[in-house]
């Protein structure tokens, strides 16, 4: 169990959320917990929650100061974290002299859990240790992502095969990250905290990272959920093996896909998915945990467009939706629907025929219009989309020259009319576009959201000067070093010391403050530098920085170095 923090008891009152009084006694309470450690009233509430099918569930209360101030302590979502059904044992000295221990699961929310070890790489918390876990897809890429933050994404060069182990992504891993707790609840949207709960998502880091690469890339992927090698936890140096269980299946057609140009592209190299990595990981939270939904349900419709193009569809339209929803407002969905798709609708495919396609400007709003009206019919009146909306694509080469077609072949990207399953026939104009062209359309969306959102919030961001010069103070007795950032005007914007391991050129850019760039190293022996004089007159010795990986690091960040 977790250490408990050292706190004075004191007497405490605890509330339900409205305000109406279930117990007292005395309490150890923290920012994590309240520990109960004598109990004057309130057995009955206490032991019902114990007996209950809902003892794991928490409870919305108000942990309050028993004296007439009363002082709010801790409000929020509290779960039974440990119950003494044997009574207070005056003598224990350890978790036994608890009556109860509530456990404070109402935590601010701070992103997925790939989000999290993301921003807790970006500080000075040293590496817990690191995991690898496969990532699954129907081709194979180029190129690796190397220290891509706590991730290396690192290509499998994997044989021909419907599904392969393509790529290994290892991620380090951090103790403020890894112990985090949230109470997932259906809350209503009138509740104060609604807004932050819904944002809330739970999956694997492999597979976050796979829903990424996918919009990234258009390519189907799945992360294991198990890790296949753990390093740190063991003496060895290469870490241990684990077994991750069975390899999902990818099930796609090869010859008449409803994807038809997936399996004749180049491969795609992995240096396309890190901007995008890059911008997710820049966003807010709720902002990354919203985009993060659209990408795992764009996955999905990548991995059922072969299988169940209905579904596809489905996914695909909830991709959007999930980006361009007003939390709590669910009146006025089609025209968002709608108003999002034409406001970041994408350049045309690069490959199309050269005649009788779709028009590629705001007259698509009355396609878009048909399919989320198909939508609505499949999911509240169990309608399918028309079967030619359904099937794979007409190949159009043979109508054109091969001088008018971009590529090795061509296919249609709407159904003609007259095409159906026995005696039902569909007219041309209930079929607006085929599956592939509106995936396209849904995963450009998303990635000109993403550009969008990420520059916004950057730019409300606020910006500092330019520095000309970090200056690099080495004392050569110590075991640190004074890393100071001076702007154009000589002034101390930052001043800080690190640990001498931490001498490296990559670490010394991460603690600058945001928008500043460095044109200028200066790096200066502390018994060389008389008191007084400007940094620029001091350059009686220059010291090389060592590359990365010469220095040992300090606690986790040795271990980091050796991934």
């Amino acid at each position: 169990m977790t250490k408990m923090p050292e706190h004075s008891p004191q007497l405490v009152t605890i509330q339900n959320s409205k305000r109406k009084a279930l117990a007292q006694g005395q309490a150890i309470v923290s920012e994590d917990f309240v520990a109960l450690t004598r109990l004057d009233n309130g057995e009955k509430w206490l032991s019902e929650w114990v007996n209950s099918p809902a003892r794991f569930d928490a409870q919305e209360l108000v942990v309050v100061t028993a004296n007439r101030d009363k002082n709010r302590l801790i409000e929020g979502f509290l779960s039974l974290y440990y119950f003494n059904e044997a009574g207070v044992i005056p003598a224990a000295k350890g978790w036994e002299r608890f009556v109860a221990i509530l456990r404070n699961n109402d935590r601010p929310f701070e992103g997925s859990f790939a989000y999290r070890i993301w921003k807790a790489s970006q500080t000075d918390e040293p590496v817990w240790y690191a995991e690898e876990c496969l990532i699954y897809s129907d081709v194979s890429f180029a190129g690796e992502l190397q220290a891509l933050g706590p991730f290396d994404i690192k290509n499998n060069l994997p044989a021909d095969a419907d599904t392969m182990a393509s790529l290994t992504v290892r991620y380090r891993l951090y103790r403020s990250a890894n112990d985090f707790d949230y109470t997932f609840r259906q809350l209503l949207h009138t509740h104060p905290r609604y807004a932050e709960y819904r944002e809330r998502i739970l999956i694997p880091i492999a597979d976050e990272l796979a829903c990424l690469i996918s919009v990234a890339t258009g390519r189907r992927l799945i992360g294991d959920s198990v890790a296949s090698r753990w390093f740190g936890l063991s003496p060895d140096p290469l870490g241990e093996a684990r077994d991750p269980g069975p390899r999902p299946k990818i099930q796609a057609q090869r010859h008449r896909s409803i994807l038809p140009y997936y399996f004749s592209r180049e491969r795609d190299n992995l240096a396309t998915a890190e901007p995008v990595l890059r911008q997710y990981f820049s966003l807010s939270a709720p902002l990354a945990a919203r985009f993060l939904r659209a990408a795992v349900l764009y996955k999905k419709a990548l991995l059922q467009s072969d299988l169940e193009p209905d579904l596809a569809w489905i996914w695909g339209v909830g991709a959007i939706e999930a980006l361009a929803e007003v939390p709590g407002d669910h009146a006025g969905a089609l025209n968002r629907f709608v108003r999002f798709l034409i406001a970041h609708l994408p350049p045309p495919p690069p490959v199309r025929p050269p005649r009788g396609e779709l028009t590629w400007d705001s007259s698509l709003k009355k396609s878009f219009e048909q399919i989320y009206a198909y939508r609505s019919d499949f999911l509240h009146a169990g309608h399918q989309f028309p079967s030619p909306m359904s099937r794979p694509p007409e190949n159009l080469s043979a109508f054109f020259r091969k001088e008018e077609i971009s590529g090795a072949e061509v296919f249609s990207e709407r159904p003609r009319g007259g095409i159906g399953i026995g005696p039902t026939r569909y007219e041309s104009e209930a079929c607006p576009m085929q599956l592939h062209v509106f995936l396209y359309i849904v995963q450009g969306c998303l990635l000109k959201w993403l550009d969008l959102t990420s520059k916004a919030e950057s730019a409300a961001a606020p910006t500092l000067p330019v520095s000309s010069r970090l200056e690099v103070t080495i004392t050569p007795a110590a075991d640190r070093i004074r890393v100071v950032v001076v702007d154009e005007d000589q002034t101390v914007v930052q001043d800080e010391k690190l640990p001498k391991a931490d001498l490296l050129s990559s670490t010394l850019m991460n603690i600058l403050p945001s928008g500043y760039e460095v044109s200028e190293i200066v790096l200066l022996r502390t018994s060389e530098v008389p008191a007084g004089a400007p940094a620029s007159e001091n350059l009686a010795e220059s010291v090389t920085l060592p590359k990365e990986g010469d220095a040992p690091g300090d606690g986790g960040r040795e271990g980091a170095s050796n991934m």
